[in-house]
């Protein structure tokens, strides 16, 4: 797959609520500043297509995810405070989709609930 220049190594955490108090989390390795408008396409059952595979993302461009090979760093099964923690641990900017609606945050997540829709 061959993605556009990609602009900035801005790391991001995409958040995706999978059950009752349960999240997987995919960590992004570039553009995590500008990605929202990507994530977007993501909506319904589409959204846990950003959180399989490898677990680490290099880009996302035109609704194609392109995923490494040789890092994992795909956490599932967390509960809110696990995946608060692990987000805060690196990453610049932080997405989280509630099944309904994508949230973004460039500041430390206190809480899922307090993030501003997108």
């Amino acid at each position: 797959m061959t993605f556009r220049a990609l602009i900035e190594g801005t790391q991001a955490a995409i958040i995706v609520k999978t059950g009752d108090d349960e999240y997987s989390m995919a960590y992004l390795q570039y553009d995590g500043s500008t990605v929202g408008d990507e994530l977007k396409k993501f909506q319904g059952k589409d959204a846990l297509k950003l959180v399989s595979k490898s677990g680490e993302i290099r880009g996302i461009d035109n609704g194609k995810i392109e995923f490494y090979d040789s890092r994992i760093l795909l956490k599932t099964g967390l509960n809110s405070n696990q995946v608060i923690k692990e987000a805060n641990a690196f990453s610049n900017y932080a997405y989280y989709y509630d099944g309904k609606e994508w949230y973004k945050t460039s500041q430390k997540i206190k809480s899922l609930d307090h993030m501003k829709p997108m």
